[in-house]
């Protein structure tokens, strides 16, 4: 499941530099400046073929690109790279863990990002441990941590303190 989170967070963050603002929806290449058409110069014989909402997020891309930093940009290259290592299945599941993850409630969706981010600042080992661990549980063994995930999320902070003191004070 971390995984899955995780693939869905760098998909959004792929996302996130196609979208900002809404570009001119009919932009011929001689209309564009001399930058986006060095930056989208790959396209330049199929730009005229382009749908009018493919061109319109190419532009929005290379704005957002222009508003970032250095050091932003080295990061979005690093994972643009990335990207384009995984297999055509591996992008089309974090494609699919990406809609199911914009169908979540925006509470649901926080709790996620709350979860990917104490798991990344746990030690490169620990996560480790915790993903071995994880991968050899039976699916039985998951589903009964998913049950009981779900269970605890259902009780309140003080009934939550009580429990953790119970187990505190039984082990």
């Amino acid at each position: 499941m971390m995984n899955k989170i995780m693939k869905s967070l760098f998909l959004l963050s792929l996302v996130f530099l196609a979208t900002v603002v809404r570009a001119d929806e009919n932009a011929d290449w001689n209309s564009l400046s001399d930058k986006q058409k060095n930056l989208l110069n790959p396209l330049a014989d199929k730009w005229e073929q382009l749908p009018a909402d493919k061109k319109q997020k190419l532009l929005q891309g290379i704005k957002r690109w222009n508003s970032l930093d250095t050091e932003q940009k080295k990061k979005a290259k690093q994972r643009f790279k990335q990207w384009k290592s995984l297999s055509k299945q591996q992008r089309e599941a974090i494609r699919k863990d990406f809609r199911q993850f914009g169908g979540l409630s925006a509470e649901q969706q926080n709790k996620l990002f709350k979860r990917y981010q104490w798991f990344n600042k746990l030690p490169a080992s620990k996560r480790d441990a915790l993903r071995k661990k994880w991968k050899q549980l039976t699916p039985q063994q998951k589903q009964k941590i998913r049950e009981r995930r779900q269970r605890l999320q259902k009780l309140t902070p003080a009934q939550r303190r009580r429990l953790l003191q119970y187990w505190k004070n039984n082990q």
